[in-house]
């Protein structure tokens, strides 16, 4: 399975591990689902999430239940269809259809007691006194930013970034957005005004021989200020911008000419990070060359998710 995915998940393909919670916490955030004839399609329309059949065994599912009128309900998927169309439909057929929102509530009876029903019922089937604490659902774990089927690498990967400049009225504004360098190899076309950031370190020479920034890990980099520019761009010369981590999420930042700044996150989200920080300092300096030769502090505010708040990043010339 790892090896037939393994293009795709270099492209960003989450592959749950069944004994993890993963899954539970990919359907809480899915914008649809492709699903089959087991529960968790059941599970995807009880939250609301649009659905699509992609496989559904009509045999082996027991008749008259929600299940069967679920087959009976939900689109199939029609392999010679665009895939994205067929999601958009399923979506607006899905919004507010009665069918779907009777079978939401075949789903339990009890909504919200599952904890406290199950615990009891377990507990008598032991003849065990129940624990007096109140019965509670555990939250469900964040998944790790790295592959979840924990093939961790030991370089990061390359990531095609677009920026977009803004107003936000105190400071310079960015708007990044990141995806999957492998991606791109998919496209029929190139992703306009794209920088490319990559690791020294990838074996898949084409990513840091093609990259405009490189990005060095604390933990093969643990100092910063010994770091030169002709270190690494010596054996990448196309690069424009180099970005060494630091221990808090900032890095310091190397530029051809041997300018040097000191990027640092003043407000975190859940999605900052160098990399972000190294991208966002492109595009600043890109906004204008010779804004990096600065005398004092200036801030940037760094927008990667329309769901998150900006971050503020402030830079500092390095003596």
């Amino acid at each position: 399975m790892h090896s037939w995915l393994a293009p795709l998940i270099d492209a960003g393909l989450m592959l749950p591990r069944p004994e993890t919670e993963v899954w539970k916490a990919a359907l809480c955030a899915a914008d649809f689902l492709v699903g089959d004839h087991g529960s968790l399609t059941m599970y995807g329309v009880a939250l609301g999430i649009p659905c699509v059949l992609g496989a559904f065994r009509d045999l082996v599912v027991a008749p008259g239940s929600p299940m069967e009128r679920l087959g009976e309900v939900l689109p199939r998927l029609a392999t010679a269809q665009p895939l994205p169309a067929q999601l958009a439909r399923a979506a607006q057929a899905q919004r507010g259809d009665p069918e779907l929102i009777a079978l939401r509530h075949r789903v339990t009876s009890e909504p919200g007691r599952s904890a406290a029903l199950l615990r009891r019922l377990f507990y008598s089937w032991l003849r065990l006194p129940e624990p007096s604490r109140p019965a509670a659902t555990r939250p469900i774990p964040v998944p790790s930013v790295s592959p979840v089927h924990e093939r961790r690498l030991p370089h990061l990967p390359a990531m095609l970034v677009t920026t977009t400049s803004y107003d936000s009225g105190l400071a310079p504004g960015v708007r990044v957005r990141r995806f999957p360098a492998a991606l791109q190899r998919r496209w029929n076309t190139p992703v306009t005004g794209a920088h490319l950031v990559a690791d020294p370190d990838d074996p898949d020479l084409r990513w840091p021989r093609s990259a405009d920034v490189l990005v060095l890990p604390h933990e093969r980099y643990p100092q910063p200020e010994a770091v030169k520019w002709s270190d690494v761009a010596a054996r990448f010369p196309g690069c424009g911008l180099i970005a060494v981590e630091e221990a808090d999420q900032g890095c310091t930042v190397l530029f051809a000419d041997d300018t040097r700044l000191r990027a640092h996150w003043v407000d975190r989200t859940a999605s900052t990070s160098y990399p972000l920080a190294a991208s966002a300092v492109h595009a600043w300096a890109q906004m204008s060359p010779g804004r990096r030769h600065l005398r004092g502090t200036v801030r940037i505010e760094v927008r990667a998710s329309d769901q998150l708040p900006p971050a503020l990043l402030e830079l500092a010339p390095v003596p």
